[in-house]
């Protein structure tokens, strides 16, 4: 049980009960006749009686849980509550009740006996239609939060899928990589293996992390582009305008660099000349704008079906953000830009 809600409940319960009889007390509403010891006894009554019988239907609509996604029934539960309770209420202002309370005047036709008795239900039906109200926001909200309790699951085991699927592919990349510098250069391919081992230690540790700041991205990016300039010596160049400002963000680990990657393996690495790659980052109106741009053209270039890397870089933004963020391709005769669009985040 609750205890948060059982207070809540038992709190607005009673106010409601104390409001109603103080209303039901006074004009045109009638007290009985008798003393003050008479008056207090009736109230007591009367407020105990509502208090209990209220919450009795409370345990009874909890434990047999009607359907409670059927509109009809929840409608029909709340007639049903109160016409019983509002019965109770008619008794217990019904003339010569016990210690012969009179709050009618005896001798009341039938046709007035039960419009009075109406007239009780309509008393009673506030609390029943106000109960009903609070358990269907209650139960809505639960309902929100189980759902989304099982779509972070959904997606914690998604992302673990995609950050076991990430390394293979970034390993396969690199080792092909030194694996073409190997035929040319020897002793760079024995300082690229050892630059690979410590991009990979350190790319599986910021990989189990959700959120990495844009500082440690780019110690990884430098760590993979000191490889990539030992294959392509000259014929890479790498410019990078980034504000200070923005390196403490926090973005998705392995998002800018495999923008960076694939620009050189879809881009560069397509010209014997090589080309070009430019980092650049701006932020603009609450957004983190992440853009990796490089030299050839766009049907050449990258495209969002260009493997496995912005497969996955797309579900992880997806996961992460929803509609908030975005990845896009862009570009000309010259360029061709990618570019990661993203809340800020610190």
């Amino acid at each position: 049980m609750n205890t948060n809600k059982e207070t809540v409940f038992w709190k607005y319960h009673l106010i409601w009960w104390s409001i109603s009889m103080a209303y039901a007390s006074f004009p045109p509403h009638y007290l009985p006749k008798g003393d003050w010891f008479t008056i207090l006894c009736f109230e007591l009554l009367f407020f105990s009686s509502m208090v209990i019988a209220t919450y009795l239907y409370r345990l009874g609509y909890r434990k047999f849980n009607p359907s409670e996604d059927s509109f009809v029934n929840r409608i029909l539960s709340c007639l049903v509550g109160s016409l019983l309770v509002g019965g109770i209420f008619y008794i217990l202002h019904y003339p010569d009740f016990i210690f012969h309370f009179k709050t009618l005047s005896v001798g009341m036709s039938a046709e007035e006996s039960l419009g009075y008795y109406f007239d009780c239900v309509w008393f009673t039906l506030p609390w029943f239609t106000g109960y009903h109200l609070y358990r269907y926001q209650e139960i809505t909200a639960y309902r929100k939060k189980q759902f989304e309790d099982i779509e972070r699951a959904y997606h914690l085991s998604e992302l673990e899928n995609l950050r076991k699927q990430l390394n293979p592919h970034f390993l396969f990349n690199s080792l092909n990589d030194i694996r073409s510098l190997m035929l040319s250069d020897v002793m760079g391919a024995r300082d690229a293996m050892l630059k690979l081992s410590e991009l990979l230690r350190n790319s599986i540790k910021l990989g189990e992390l959700s959120q990495v700041t844009l500082s440690q991205e780019l110690e990884l990016i430098d760590d993979y582009l000191y490889i990539e300039k030992l294959r392509f010596e000259n014929r890479l160049i790498v410019s990078k305008s980034i504000p200070e400002s923005t390196l403490s963000y926090k973005i998705p680990p392995i998002s800018l660099q495999l923008l960076v990657e694939n620009a050189i393996k879809h881009g560069i690495g397509k010209y014997r000349k090589g080309g070009e790659i430019k980092i650049v980052v701006t932020q603009h109106e609450g957004r983190l704008i992440l853009q990796v741009l490089n030299t050839g053209k766009l049907n050449e270039g990258i495209t969002s079906n260009s493997g496995i890397g912005l497969k996955n870089l797309e579900k992880r933004l997806s996961i992460y953000y929803g509609t908030q963020a975005s990845l896009s391709m862009n570009g000309d005769d010259e360029w061709v830009v990618a570019t990661i669009q993203l809340p800020i985040s610190v």
